[in-house]
């Protein structure tokens, strides 16, 4: 009986204390996001594309130019004084457009800050692109124009991550080439330097392998040939379009 009591006044005694008991759950963590896909550090790549542009030539013939090496005067010819009526300077102007294909290698070096990535790459091209036209001229058949041989370009690229694994960027900077010109078979080709800016786009495949598309519109500045008394002057502003790889490390 007295047990029986006991354990009645023990059962009521639990669901007491149960009843005021609080029970608090903790409140879950704020979840992080851990990129799939890093993308700081150095990277070496090749690409392939093609260019064109427009070629802007102007010659200008002077005929009051003098050669500052003239060669030395005949002394076993006769004197002979004739009066001719000088011809008046002219300077014409043309344009025209040209293309080829492009392909190099690169390499820079990126720095990831959250959902943005800058960093600074240089390239090398050897180049097909060339504006040139053929003519005859009563003897024989000549090609005049201007041609890129090879550029490269250092530039900064400032990015946007839509995705862990997409890179949507802008690049600018400095370019350097060498520009050809062949006025009427006498070529020269100067080193020259300018600049350049695009846009592109870089997926990353795995850990180390991505690719690339990528625009660029590059000035190299003008060319000037001095031929007796014609002076022939050119740019060639291009443009290009190239895909390439890359590997990271």
């Amino acid at each position: 009986m007295r047990f029986s009591i006991f354990s009645s006044a023990l059962l009521l005694t639990s669901a007491a204390i149960a009843a005021d008991v609080t029970y608090y759950e903790s409140a879950p963590e704020p979840s992080v996001h851990v990129p799939s896909y890093v993308w700081t550090g150095g990277y070496i790549g090749l690409n392939a594309g093609y260019g064109g542009g427009k070629a802007n030539h102007v010659s200008t013939y002077d005929p009051y130019w003098t050669d500052p090496n003239p060669a030395p005067p005949a002394t076993d010819l006769p004197s002979i004084t004739q009066f001719v009526a000088m011809p008046e300077p002219t300077t014409v102007r043309n344009s025209m457009t040209g293309s080829g294909f492009v392909g190099g290698a690169q390499a820079g070096y990126n720095w990831q800050a959250g959902s943005f990535v800058y960093g600074i790459e240089t390239d090398i091209q050897l180049s097909g692109v060339e504006a040139v036209h053929s003519y005859y001229d009563g003897w024989e058949e000549y090609e005049a124009g201007s041609r890129i041989k090879w550029f490269g370009t250092t530039r900064a690229r400032l990015g946007f991550l839509p995705t862990d694994r997409l890179l949507a960027y802008a690049t600018a900077g400095g370019a350097y080439g060498s520009l050809e010109l062949d006025p009427e078979g006498d070529r020269i080709s100067k080193t020259r330097t300018g600049w350049t800016v695009g846009a592109g786009f870089e997926f990353a495949l795995d850990e180390h392998w991505s690719l690339k598309s990528e625009y660029l519109y590059t000035d190299l500045g003008k060319i000037k040939l001095q031929s007796g008394p014609n002076t022939y002057e050119s740019d060639f502003n291009f443009h290009t379009v190239r895909a390439g790889v890359n590997y990271r490390f």
